[in-house]
């Protein structure tokens, strides 16, 4: 099957090019591989199309629409076809005039409206709880778990839940009290070590957080968060002399090798600790910065302060938030107020 006369032939060392273009940018590897897939969607249809290229592209995309794919992920697969097409038209490469008409012409083309959805949060004893529950009593014994790790080999899984549980309490506590992204939280060094990672100022108590863009921005740490990380820093110590490391100018929140916590890690902690504590819906990390979010502008009614420490760089991203707090008024007048939900004979429930 040949393509259309004047098809754009996408090959792969393009798509690696551009793809080493954002990974210079300090994209994530979820982000990159998001961008793969999407490409990869690109690469196909334009291969195979027998019509016009954007004609081509507008059926995959009423297809893939009918198939059950969400507007948010059609306009994601959009957004990345022209960002790489941009990419290409401005190289030197034979295919650059016709990425730049492709480009062109798929300025048409729109992916369906998305409602914009209101973030999951947790409520405020939720959050406190979850941030509590990773360090057992019986443990809360700095003594009695270095006792405890003394008998059990170095790198066993015995060894490495023994002092997990002081990180564990540390991370959840610190992605509450400050609303951090993982890519954040695990981006953290004890100390100021390069451009691409934050690190911890406990005498001022605050931290400082690479976020997107590369943007730095300080942010301060409430007691409870500042208690759990220099419980967990004193263990941390602990840990890397067991291991025979000396790098205690590295990474703030490492693995049982002593190396720094990925992604993975941190989803799988926090769904763990709220699976024990009996939640009623998954939680993951993000849901901690939503809370966080909402709890502090419930509490202070200043949007641009949560703007501020959320690092977001339009207000309207965080005004998110104030829909979700009329929203909670909502409920509150629903359930309580006496004439919510009144039955008037003759006209029903007033309010439902």
């Amino acid at each position: 099957m040949q393509p259309a006369e004047g098809s754009l032939c996408i090959t792969d060392d393009q798509v690696q090019g551009y793809l080493k273009s954002l990974q210079g940018r300090q994209f994530s590897d979820q982000t990159l591989l998001a961008y793969q897939r999407e490409l990869k969607e690109l690469q196909q249809t334009l291969a195979v199309a027998q019509i016009s290229p954007t004609a081509a592209l507008r059926a995959h995309l009423a297809q893939a629409r009918a198939a059950g794919l969400k507007p948010s992920s059609l306009a994601r697969r959009l957004a990345a076809w022209r960002s790489f097409l941009r990419w290409l038209a401005e190289t030197k490469l034979s295919a650059a005039s016709q990425a730049a008409l492709l480009l062109g012409q798929l300025k048409a083309l729109r992916a369906p409206r998305t409602g914009r959805p209101l973030p999951k949060l947790l409520s405020v004893e939720e959050a406190v709880a979850l941030a509590q529950g990773p360090m057992p009593h019986h443990q809360t014994s700095s003594g009695a778990l270095m006792d405890a790790m003394d008998t059990v080999p170095v790198g066993s899984r015995a060894w490495h839940a023994r002092w997990a549980v002081v990180r564990d309490r540390a991370v959840i506590e610190l992605l509450y009290s400050c609303g951090l992204r993982v890519s954040e939280l695990i981006g953290l060094d004890s100390e100021p070590s390069g451009p691409w990672t934050g690190w911890l100022d406990l005498q001022a108590g605050e931290i400082v957080v690479v976020g997107k863009g590369n943007k730095l921005r300080r942010l301060p740490v409430g007691g409870p968060a500042s208690k759990a990380i220099e419980a967990w820093l004193e263990r941390r110590a602990q840990v890397l002399r067991e291991l025979q490391l000396d790098d205690l100018k590295g990474p703030v929140f490492i693995d049982r090798l002593g190396q720094r916590m990925n992604r993975r890690a941190v989803y799988r902690l926090v769904q763990f600790a709220a699976k024990r504590l009996g939640l009623s819906q998954p939680v993951h990390p993000h849901m901690l910065r939503h809370s966080f979010a909402s709890h502090l502008l419930q509490s202070s009614g200043d949007l641009r302060a949560v703007q501020e420490l959320l690092g977001h760089a339009q207000i309207t991203t965080t005004q998110v938030y104030t829909h979700l707090d009329f929203q909670r008024l909502t409920q509150v007048y629903d359930k309580a107020h006496p004439r919510a939900r009144r039955k008037i004979k003759g006209f029903g429930t007033i309010g439902s």
